[in-house]
């Protein structure tokens, strides 16, 4: 099939369109001796097929197959557009290779996960890659759970938090770090732990209250003597 007759700015004339598949001949070539035109993947496709005639004459097929220079030069003269609906370039056809490669536009395969993105989206796509290494948002570089570097895949990351990380801080103020499994015992255990302290502090500050109250009676009694 030749070049996308929709992709061209403005109509091309008919004697640009190939015969057979009827977008543009881009590349044309010669293919008999009337010198009839196609496109080349089509007049190759005939060429292999085993009955290499000319569509339009029924004459045999001139082989090797010559590409027409002065069709190949008409069509480069009109304006092309990019394959990419987002993308506003327009620019010759002999031109469209050399922008795809540097189309904000075009597809491009993360390096990390192979998917396919935009090139102008592949910054995007990688701040949400499974595959992108991040920190533990628990315990950061320090959160090794046999990673040299801290580092862990991002798709690995709940899998990590949930069964692994041992950075899990109690709530009830405690400095302790423990995995998620491990926590919720830890906190029944700690919050016992706490209420026994708080009424072990409120024990003590009673007895400290009347310790008070014994010296004050007992400076009375030596002041009364």
């Amino acid at each position: 099939m030749g070049a996308d007759k929709e992709r061209f700015t403005t109509p091309l004339p008919n004697h640009l369109h190939c015969r057979v598949c009827l977008e543009i001949s881009y590349p044309a070539v010669i293919v008999c001796v009337q010198e009839h035109q196609l496109c080349r993947p089509c007049a190759e496709r005939i060429e292999e097929s085993g009955e290499p005639e000319c569509p339009l004459c029924l004459r045999q097929m001139k082989l090797p197959l010559r590409e027409s220079l002065l069709l190949r030069r008409a069509v480069e003269d009109y304006q092309f557009t990019c394959r990419h609906e987002e993308c506003d370039w327009t620019g010759s056809v002999v031109d469209e290779d050399e922008h795809e490669e540097q189309c904000d536009f075009g597809r491009v395969e993360c390096p990390l996960c192979k998917a396919l993105c935009t090139r102008v989206g592949l910054d995007e796509h990688q701040g949400v890659c499974p595959n992108a290494r991040i920190p533990c948002p628990k315990g950061g570089d320090v959160c090794a759970s046999g990673e040299p570097d801290g580092l862990r895949n991002r798709g690995e990351m709940q899998e990590h938090l949930d069964a692994a990380c041992a950075q899990w801080q109690c709530i009830e103020g405690c400095r302790t770090r423990t995995t998620r499994a491990n926590l919720a015992h830890h906190e029944a255990a700690c919050k016992a732990s706490a209420a026994r302290i708080a009424e072990l502090e409120a024990a003590i500050e009673a007895e400290e209250v009347k310790v008070s109250t014994l010296k004050l009676a007992l400076a009375r009694s030596k002041a009364a003597l």
